[in-house]
C-alpha cells in the first residue's frame, strides 16, 4: 500500500478523533515513516483512548466509511501511557498532506523494544530497526527518558545492548 493512499485513509479517521476530541497517535512503521525511515508497510497501528460512551457516535460516523464494528478492547493502564501519549508529536506522512499525531521517537524506540521482547522468537528485522534509529538518531534522543522507562517496561538491558551495538555507549 502506498503512503498517499494510507494519508488518504488515516486522514478520515484522524479527522474523526479530532472531532470527538479522542487522544490518538500513529506507532509504528508509520511513525518511522514520519521520521524519516522509509520501510515496508507491515501494518497500520493506531492507538486511540477512546472512551466507552464514545464508541457508538465514532462507529456510527465512521461506518460510512470503514467497515467498523463496534468490538471494544480494553487496554491495561500503565503510567508510561499516559507519559507516553503526552509526548506526542506533529508529522506529515508525506509532502503536503494533513500533520498527524505521532509517538515521539523514544517511546518508538521503546514500543518497538517491547514488540522484539514479547515475540517469543527474536526478530533480526526489529533488532536492525532498533539499532539503526539509535545510531542515526543518538544526538537528539532524550537518553535519559529512554533509560527511565527501559527499566518499568522491563526492556532496559535490550535498550542498553542496542545502544552499545549502535556506538552509543560503552560495554
Amino acid at each position: 500500500m502506498n503512503i498517499t493512499v494510507i494519508v488518504r485513509t488515516l486522514t478520515t479517521l484522524a479527522d474523526a478523533f479530532d472531532w470527538f476530541g479522542i487522544p490518538y497517535h500513529l506507532s509504528g512503521s508509520l511513525a518511522a515513516v514520519a521520521y524519516g525511515k522509509p520501510r515496508t508497510m507491515q501494518g497500520i497501528d493506531v492507538v486511540a483512548d477512546i472512551k466507552f460512551s464514545q464508541v457508538q457516535t465514532l462507529v456510527t460516523r465512521l461506518e460510512q466509511i470503514y467497515d467498523v464494528e463496534g468490538d471494544v478492547l480494553l487496554p491495561s493502564y500503565r503510567a508510561y501511557n499516559q507519559v507516553k501519549q503526552g509526548r506526542v508529536q506533529q508529522h506529515a506522512l508525506e509532502q503536503g498532506s494533513r500533520p498527524f499525531h505521532v509517538a515521539s521517537l523514544e517511546d518508538m524506540i521503546l514500543t518497538v523494544l517491547e514488540r522484539y521482547k514479547a515475540g517469543g522468537k527474536p526478530s533480526p528485522r526489529l533488532w536492525e530497526d532498533i539499532k539503526e534509529v539509535l545510531a542515526a538518531q543518538g544526538s537528539s534522543l532524550d537518553l535519559a527518558y529512554l533509560r527511565l522507562w527501559a527499566t518499568p517496561l522491563d526492556v532496559a538491558l535490550l535498550l542498553e545492548q542496542a545502544m552499545v551495538e549502535a556506538g552509543l555507549s560503552k560495554p
